[in-house]
């Protein structure tokens, strides 16, 4: 997966290929996918066959996670974030799955 942000709209882009991506007129550049730390870090608390995902990360218009991808192989589930909502997502869980997630200003995150 590549996963692209519009600098100029916001708008995040997934992708399963490696095909040129354009939004508001300008192609994009894949983000750098980097090991999450710090505030940059989703908390998995796991119940049974759900998870709940939860992150000290700040969320103000400013500064925010913008989704989380969650999954495997070729089937992810993308959750949009509020920009002004604490991050508390509840998923059914996936062995082996992957997190990845967005911050508006620092590109995109993997839980390891």
């Amino acid at each position: 997966m590549k996963f692209y942000v519009c600098p100029i709209c916001g708008n995040g882009i997934i992708t399963t290929e490696n095909n040129p991506v354009t939004c508001c007129g300008q192609k994009l550049n894949g983000q750098e996918i980097k090991d999450a730390e710090g505030k940059h870090r989703l908390f998995v608390k796991e119940e049974g066959e759900k998870i709940t995902l939860t992150s000290e990360h700040g969320m103000t218009k400013e500064h925010h996670l913008n989704f989380i991808a969650y999954g495997k192989d070729n089937q992810y589930v993308v959750i949009k974030l509020d920009k002004e909502t604490p991050v508390n997502v509840t998923l059914s869980k996936i062995e082996g799955g992957e997190l990845y997630f967005g911050c508006n200003q620092h590109g995109v995150w993997k839980n390891n």
